[in-house]
């Protein structure tokens, strides 16, 4: 019978130890779930705000086109993406919206101080 005590004792101490690291795992799983949770609703805040400006900089054709003509270099980690599109109409900063559009959106980015469209910055 003391066997069978001892025993049955060994097995409930590893059923405790077990049971903690259960709750230290779940524990451990929620600060990170957290986190996570955390990150991307971050993630997702910043991509809206780059649809905003895309939206406000391009017309949704051109946009649609940008989007399309991208693609990613898994080897670089970056995005490629298509030489140049057009700005939406006449504004006091057209000149240096068309740099960022036609200069910038280019698979390396031209750095110049002049774009296509002739506009110096």
């Amino acid at each position: 019978m003391h066997i069978i005590s001892t025993f049955n004792s060994k097995l409930q101490h590893r059923l405790s130890e077990a049971e903690e690291d259960l709750r230290d795992a779940t524990a451990e799983f929620g600060d990170e779930r957290t986190q996570l949770l955390a990150q991307l609703r971050g993630v997702m805040k910043e991509a809206k705000l780059y649809r905003e400006i895309c939206a406000s900089v391009l017309e949704p054709r051109d946009q649609r086109r940008l989007i399309d003509g991208a693609a990613y270099d898994e080897e670089r980690e970056n995005w490629l993406l298509p030489n140049c599109v057009a700005v939406r109409s006449a504004t006091p900063c057209d000149a240096i919206l068309c740099f960022f559009v036609c200069c910038c959106f280019t698979a390396d980015g031209c750095g110049s101080t002049q774009c296509n469209c002739n506009h110096t910055m």
